[in-house]
């Protein structure tokens, strides 16, 4: 009895599961939600799909003594600092700063202020440029952030 029909049975099963591999991950590239991803398939780009730059605004409030605190950590100087739609607003506030849209960032700052700042609080916010293989090649370390702003809540914008 000979083994090649064996063979010739398995290759021809590992051959069609390979292409099948294939074709599915491909297929995965065009999933209109974003995932590349359909276990045990995937897609043999993912790879190349790495982060790129990416622009973050930070809000940081001035304490007693004049010093920025971040907002995530300024619990009892802010409500709710671990807050997502805090998180949003401050992008949004940022990008109209960007784009020198001041009514937009009027509108945005009314409710980012009647939400988590107390009257009279002094914030400031900044420009961060992350590029997460520059911070990899330099063992995690932040880009340099930029202020682009300095408010105090209730006071109007010029």
């Amino acid at each position: 009895m000979s083994c090649l029909p064996t063979y010739r049975r398995t290759q021809t099963i590992l051959t069609v599961f390979l292409i099948a591999m294939f074709l599915v991950g491909m297929a995965a590239l065009t999933n209109p939600r974003g995932n590349y991803e359909w276990f045990p398939f995937y897609s043999w780009s993912m790879f190349g799909l790495v982060p790129q730059q990416e622009t973050i605004y930070r809000l940081a409030v001035l304490d007693s003594c004049g010093h920025p605190v971040d907002f995530r950590d300024a619990a009892g100087l802010v409500n709710e600092p671990g807050s997502l739609a805090a998180y949003h607003l401050v992008q949004q506030m940022g990008l109209s700063i960007a784009n020198q849209d001041s009514r937009q960032l009027s509108t945005l700052r009314r409710a980012f202020e009647d939400s988590y700042l107390q009257s009279g609080t002094i914030y400031q916010i900044y420009q961060t440029r992350e590029d997460p293989l520059t911070a990899w090649r330099k063992s995690g370390m932040a880009d340099e952030a930029e202020m682009i702003g300095t408010f105090v809540t209730g006071e109007k914008l010029p």
